[in-house]
């Protein structure tokens, strides 16, 4: 997901340093007529959506830039992870999230609680363990 552009500035070409993380980005260059004038570089960004997920391809956090119905990009662990297919049951949980959800604000548009989930995580060992003395 992350991509790196490299552009130098220089007078007959332009060089552009550019470390996207949460959207897509379109550079355009417009050549000048006078190369004195100097040079004009245009960007754009393309909205985008992306979903992380865990190992169990459970949803951890949701960031979007944007309010329209895109197709988003799902990933592992983090931001900065693998990207993976748009799976049946990750479009699952998202559906059920979606409806809770505002995107009229670019950023993070949902995070999981971990607490919850490390305390369920707790209850369900000792339940087991129980089950395992207790019968």
């Amino acid at each position: 997901m992350k991509e790196t552009r490299l552009i130098l500035l220089a007078r007959n070409f332009i060089i552009i340093v550019l470390s996207v993380s949460v959207a897509s980005v379109t550079i355009s260059a417009l050549s000048p007529q006078d190369t004195t004038q100097g040079y004009a570089v245009l960007a754009s960004v393309q909205p985008a959506r992306y979903i992380v997920v865990d190992s169990n391809l459970q949803i951890k956090q949701i960031v979007s830039n944007t309010a329209q119905d895109v197709v988003p990009y799902v990933v592992m662990n983090s931001l900065d992870g693998n990207q993976i297919p748009y799976t049946s049951a990750v479009q699952s949980q998202f559906a059920q999230l979606k409806p809770s959800l505002s995107f009229s604000k670019a950023g993070t548009v949902y995070k999981r609680n971990t607490s919850n989930s490390i305390l369920g995580a707790i209850k369900n060992i000792l339940n087991n363990i129980s089950t395992f003395i207790f019968g």
